[in-house]
């Protein structure tokens, strides 16, 4: 007799994945600075993540490039980051706040052993920094805290019962949103000999603390540029001075380049050239004007501009409140012949090359993606960069320039867990036509769980700036939303960059006008939608976002709700308490003072003068430590919905957060905010 036969079927189940949450924001892993090895073997970056009582913590690795193994360096709950190689690999240069005091230069060997302090600062901050190409010193940007303000004489203040001193100013220039209060005290350009730890002060007569700076080829000088004006900074031209800096201390001014800004300094590998990113124009202050790409000749010369051809801004950042790297913008090929650079163009990112003989634009990579630039290696053959689009984080990748792909070769996955349990919605991309012609560029992100036979609510979104641009980065917020049931559409107006300098001047001294038309463009698509019901639409924005939301509301009825956040509302006002001035009659006609002959063009582009037939409701979104846009903007809005009887709500964030909050504040203060728009747009849509 047969035996019965069992026989064992196991399925695999694959559990469906769940919509994204406001708490997936503490599971973020964030990768930057890009640095390849020398030899080409293996990328160094930092990578942050949420640690323990709310704090980031950020370490150093690698990533091999051959067998995509990841090594860490660093460890503890501290931060280590701005790594970056010595001229023969050999030893990993950083920056950690280790000890007591402030943070110091760390050098640790790549073949083992433990990190040492380079250098002894006193309580400050430390900007970039550099090896010298023959790897015996390393120069820097360091800024030392006030004696009243270090730690030091807090902690003596608290135990004798003493009060906050006050901060002396002297210079418009004492203040910048993320960076706080620091008064007079400004940058100075450091060198600390690698072997002996000896460290000298060469250079701290800028009179702003916007640096840019790169060694000679011969190690035996920095050549350095940085703002200056003849007297006042709120009201001569702008323009930033070159000067060659030798070891001594001893600055020789660079004669004979055109007037403007002059940043992202490299000096060609063969001594020859000196490059930078800016412009060549007395007009402008605000950025509406591309920042291109020149060369002159180390030993002196005039400048020649290779991307005069390109109707392209060669500074422009993607929107974005997960990226946590901007890319380091210029780089030299190694033979010299060639720069290396970032393009951003229609929302999206990409790597690009200029060789100095012919001069223009060459793209390299293509597609709805961000690919940020690191470094490239010895012997020019890979470029290390970071990758990402509007369903990934940033990644550590590299580009091969003899194979020429479209996209680089993603190298980690640090978010692996986080994708393979989330359902992350791929944005639809669309063109609208205005009424005078123009292309406005949208995307739409359908709400999770999408069905065609449905109709939902829908949230417009309108990004900061306003020269900066929406593109194909992942947004954790618009996620939220649509996670929540919304559409959500966001897009590039006119006053944006990336779509050519007469796009973007558009709305010079002119606010409120082509980019509301635009605006208005969005809106009108979006209701007559068949899944979007026409009467549950609100708009929402931060910062110039924030100012068209503001707008919006003034100029019709036809939103059901609004959320201003970190807002602009009264540019009479904003031009006399940021953490910039505007010249008069530059970017914006007119003073801020003098009169009503002397103020009316600001006051007529202030949303606050339109407040008088506001009906909206509206949420107020500020932070009492935004030194960009003062939180009195949202005060004022807050007050006049108030006045007029209309239903608001303010939510202000402390003086310890910034401008920035949304993308770089703490976790969970991040998450409240969320939480607060979350909570508005399910009450009216």
């Amino acid at each position: 007799m047969l035996e019965p036969c069992i026989l064992t079927v196991q399925l695999n189940y694959i559990m469906p994945k769940r919509p994204i949450r406001i708490e997936d924001l503490t599971r973020f892993r964030h990768v930057s600075e890009p640095r390849i090895h020398p030899d080409g073997s293996r990328i160094l970056y930092s990578l942050k993540e949420l640690g323990e009582k709310n704090k980031n913590r950020i370490h150093l690795f690698t990533v091999d490039l051959f067998d995509q193994t990841v090594k860490q360096w660093t460890f503890g709950d501290g931060s280590n980051s701005s790594g970056i190689w010595s001229p023969l690999g050999t030893e990993i240069a950083f920056v950690s706040k280790r000890a007591e005091g402030g943070p110091q230069i760390y050098l640790m060997p790549t073949d083992g052993g433990e990190a040492r302090p380079l250098t002894k600062l006193p309580e400050g901050a430390i900007g970039s920094m550099r090896f010298s190409p023959n790897g015996k010193k390393i120069a820097y940007l360091f800024r030392e805290t006030h004696p009243d303000f270090t730690q030091a004489a807090a902690d003596a203040r608290k135990s004798s019962g003493g009060s906050t001193p006050p901060v002396t100013i002297s210079s418009l220039h004492y203040r910048m949103d993320g960076d706080g209060y620091f008064g007079d005290q400004r940058y100075g350009i450091y060198v600390t000999d690698v072997q002996t730890g000896e460290t000298t002060r060469l250079y701290d007569q800028a009179k702003q603390d916007f640096y840019s700076f790169d060694w000679t080829a011969d190690s035996n000088a920095l050549i350095v540029s940085h703002p200056i004006f003849a007297s006042n900074p709120a009201t001569d031209v702008s323009n930033d001075t070159m000067l060659r800096l030798d070891l001594k201390g001893k600055s020789k001014p660079i004669m004979g380049l055109p007037i403007g800004e002059k940043g992202s300094i490299r000096c060609s590998p063969d001594g020859e050239w000196v490059a930078y990113i800016g412009y060549a124009s007395e007009e402008d202050e605000r950025g509406e004007i591309n920042r291109q790409l020149f060369i002159f000749p180390t030993k002196g010369g005039e400048a020649k501009c290779l991307t005069q051809d390109d109707d392209v801004c060669l500074t422009v950042g993607v929107n974005s409140d997960t990226k946590s790297d901007d890319g380091t913008q210029l780089q030299w090929s190694p033979d010299s012949k060639a720069l290396y650079l970032q393009v951003a163009e229609r929302g999206s990112m990409e790597l690009g090359y200029v060789p100095i003989d012919k001069g223009g634009i060459q793209r390299l990579t293509q597609g709805n993606h961000l690919v940020y630039l690191g470094n490239l290696s010895h012997d020019g053959e890979k470029i290390a960069c970071t990758y990402a689009n509007a369903t990934r984080l940033q990644e550590i990748a590299v580009y091969d320039l003899g194979k020429h792909p479209q996209q680089p070769t993603v190298l980690t996955d640090v978010n692996r867990e986080f994708y393979e349990e989330v359902s992350i919605s791929s944005p639809d991309e669309i063109w609208l036509d205005t009424e005078d012609g123009t292309k406005v560029h949208a995307w739409v992100i359908k709400p999770h769980g999408f069905a065609s036979k449905n109709k939902y609510p829908a949230v417009l979104e309108v990004h900061g700036g306003p020269h900066m641009m929406y593109g194909n980065s992942f947004m954790h917020e618009f996620q939220v939303l649509a996670a929540q049931g919304y559409f959500v559409v966001y897009s590039n107006p006119r006053g944006i960059k990336g779509y050519g300098e007469t796009h973007t001047a558009a709305i010079r001294n002119s606010w409120g006008v082509k980019d509301w038309e635009d605006i208005q463009t969005v809106l009108h698509w979006m209701q007559h939608q068949p899944n979007i019901q026409a009467g549950r639409i609100g708009i929402m924005g931060g910062s110039y976002g924030g100012y068209m939301t503001n707008w919006a509301i003034g100029h019709t009825n036809e939103f059901k709700a609004a959320i201003t956040d970190r807002c602009v509302s009264n540019l009479v006002s904003k031009a006399g308490n940021s953490d910039y001035l505007w010249r008069p009659n530059g970017y914006w006609q007119g003073y801020a003072y003098g009169g009503w002959d002397k103020i009316k063009v600001l006051w007529n582009q202030s949303p606050i003068a339109y407040f008088e037939n506001v009906k909206t409701p509206t949420l107020v979104i500020h932070s009492e430590g935004d030194l960009r846009c003062n939180i009195e903007q949202g005060e004022q809005v807050f007050a006049a919905l108030q006045q007029r009887g209309v239903e608001s709500r303010f939510v202000r964030y402390p003086a310890n957060t910034s401008h920035g909050m949304s993308r770089g504040g703490p976790a969970d203060l991040r998450m409240h905010r969320l939480n607060e728009i979350v909570n508005w747009w399910q009450k009216h849509l």
